[in-house]
């Protein structure tokens, strides 16, 4: 499953909360690696709070809602 959006540090921004809740084990060097690879391309890639993790067998990222941090092609990193 993938999100966008709601990852920032806005107060209506609960997209990490939620994925927390959901997931039964989180993967922090995924989002961490995300944040590494966005900082190339956009000074405040390191605010992002995106969460990665995983529920049974499906796999939770949560992309930025910036278009330009989404659709950045060093972010084909996870494909």
């Amino acid at each position: 499953m993938v999100t966008t959006g709601g990852t920032g540090i806005a107060q209506r921004d609960v997209t990490p909360e939620a994925t927390r809740a959901v997931c039964d084990r989180l993967l922090e060097g995924v989002a961490e690696r995300m944040r590494s690879e966005g900082a190339k391309i956009i000074k405040f890639a390191a605010l992002s709070r995106a969460v990665c993790g995983v529920r049974g067998e499906a796999l939770i990222l949560n992309l930025p809602g910036n278009l330009r941090g989404r659709s950045n092609p060093s972010r084909r990193w996870w494909i």
